[in-house]
């Protein structure tokens, strides 16, 4: 038999014959390494099948949130609505209704994690130290609140809201650091403390440090701000400041403060056991940790006429804004609004993790969240 015959038999074999075999070279072909077998494509086609179903159900998502927030806008829930959700450190979704992306909204006690940032960057220039006492800078301090059981408030302290100072702040309840309750009076002392440090009023510095190399040119801040409240910024201006902490302290390649400073937000208070799961307030933000690992770091700002929420998820490199300005924060129906639209936005990254991931760029880095904390003593 002729070779010819025998290459034309051989190619019905590997058509008809073979079961398992979809890819055939012609005999002008060179044999390919490996064939792609038919189990290999059912697969393929299931994953595309879920691909297309992940995103008509995202599609279904976005139509949701923006159906949410109009309808809790004509229920008179809210006034007016600015949701972001960012994905890859990128802007994957947003609600603008009544307000645009570029509205300045006041941000309440999210105001708290600027006047954090600002202790970080002093201590950055040698200014002042964390683990300084309060007395330090404010001697006021010693008279006001002497040491219970021989512990001095320490900047720590204020900043973890670990000082044991109530809102009031006439009277020191805990000795400091040895448990959480959660008051402004902290971060009134933080501002007043900046302001010494500085020699700038605290709406100047915020101003001058934050908000310009920030690029937040749609932002402000209250002369009455007081570290605790006063802020107001725009969605796209907040996800600048959000993205500082994914970006190992840096914006746009540009440093505005020390990754190390950072890393030291995720470190819970020395009286908290550690734990696989752990809750509790660093500098700054609130943190949810897992085996170790950042889960979420995140601060709310709630008053009448005010709703700011920001959550970041350094695991994926994703945020979450959500702004508004509830009649009343109180409400039922505000209540269920602000739920349902976390919720919603929760399962959208959720979804988006299923996708093909794209290639990370080297600024979406943020392995500094991976180690352990005692590479990373107090030092300061």
């Amino acid at each position: 038999m002729k070779k010819s015959k025998l290459k034309k038999l051989l190619f019905i074999y590997l058509l008809f014959l073979s079961p398992n075999l979809v890819h055939v070279t012609s005999e002008h072909e060179s044999i390919p390494p490996e064939l792609v077998t038919k189990k290999e494509v059912d697969r393929k086609n299931q994953t595309d099948v879920l691909e297309r179903e992940t995103r008509k159900e995202l599609v279904r998502l976005e139509k949701s949130m923006t159906n949410l927030a109009l309808g809790a806008i004509n229920n008179g829930y809210i006034h007016g609505a600015s949701v972001a959700i960012y994905y890859k450190q990128n802007l994957v979704f947003e609600v603008n209704e009544v307000f645009r992306n570029s509205t300045p909204l006041s941000i309440a006690s999210v105001t708290k994690p600027f006047t954090s940032l600002a202790i970080m960057q002093l201590a950055d220039n040698g200014l002042l130290k964390p683990n300084d006492p309060v007395s330090k800078y404010l001697p006021e301090i010693t008279k006001q609140f002497p040491p219970l059981e021989g512990k001095e408030i320490t900047i720590r302290n204020l900043m973890q809201h670990t000082s044991g100072i109530p809102y009031i702040g006439s009277r020191q309840i805990h000795p400091a650091g040895t448990k959480f309750m959660y008051s402004n009076y902290n971060y009134r002392l933080l501002a007043n403390i900046i302001e010494k440090v500085s020699g700038q009023s605290y709406a100047n510095y915020i101003k001058e440090n934050i908000f310009l190399p920030l690029e937040m040119e749609d932002s402000m801040v209250s002369q009455t701000a007081d570290g605790a409240s006063g802020i107001a910024v725009s969605s796209r201006n907040l996800a600048n400041f959000a993205n500082l902490f994914l970006q190992e302290g840096k914006h746009k390649d540009q440093p505005i403060v020390q990754s190390s400073r950072i890393k030291k937000i995720f470190k819970a208070p020395d009286f908290i056991p550690k734990s696989s799961l752990m809750e509790f307030y660093g500098l700054g933000f609130r943190v949810i940790r897992e085996n170790n690992l950042v889960k979420l770091f995140y601060h709310t700002g709630i008053w009448n006429g005010i709703f700011a929420d920001l959550r970041i998820m350094p695991q994926n490199k994703s945020f979450i804004i959500q702004l508004c300005n509830p009649p009343s924060y109180k409400s039922n129906g505000f209540t269920s609004y602000q739920g349902q639209m976390q919720s919603l936005a929760n399962r959208y990254i959720e979804l988006l993790e299923k996708l093909p991931v794209p290639p990370e760029t080297e600024l979406a880095t943020v392995s500094f969240l991976e180690e352990q904390d005692d590479l990373f003593p107090d030092g300061d």
